[in-house]
């Protein structure tokens, strides 16, 4: 069984969740990304023992269905979403912040 990295401990503007969070963990490895994350908000007073991490996640995943974002859209009925067509011009790396979704998606999974 390979080992687990250290982790990694991040340092979260929670008003720019979504960016800061993009910005800090793109270009990790999944080696890196095999880490438990150690989250702390900027400005904010508080220690992670699994509380900080899970609101992240919580916070994280509101960002990321945002409308601001364009990167998706509900359906009609209101139960799921699916990549809004119009990501392109919202965001011009919106191609990599699919993939980091998908990234992050995988990461609250592997960490259960």
């Amino acid at each position: 069984m390979k080992e687990r990295s250290r982790g990694l401990a991040l340092d979260i503007d929670r008003s720019n969740i979504l960016q800061n969070a993009f910005e800090k963990l793109y270009h990790k490895s999944a080696r890196e990304m095999r880490g438990k994350l150690r989250i702390t908000y900027h400005g904010e007073r508080g220690i992670d023992a699994g509380g900080l991490t899970r609101d992240f996640y919580t916070e994280l995943s509101k960002e990321m269905f945002a409308q601001k974002w364009l990167l998706f859209t509900r359906t009609n009925n209101g139960t799921s979403y699916f990549p809004d067509y119009r990501s392109a011009i919202g965001n011009e790396n919106h191609l990599d912040y699919f993939k980091f979704i998908g990234r992050m998606v995988a990461k609250c999974i592997f960490d259960q």
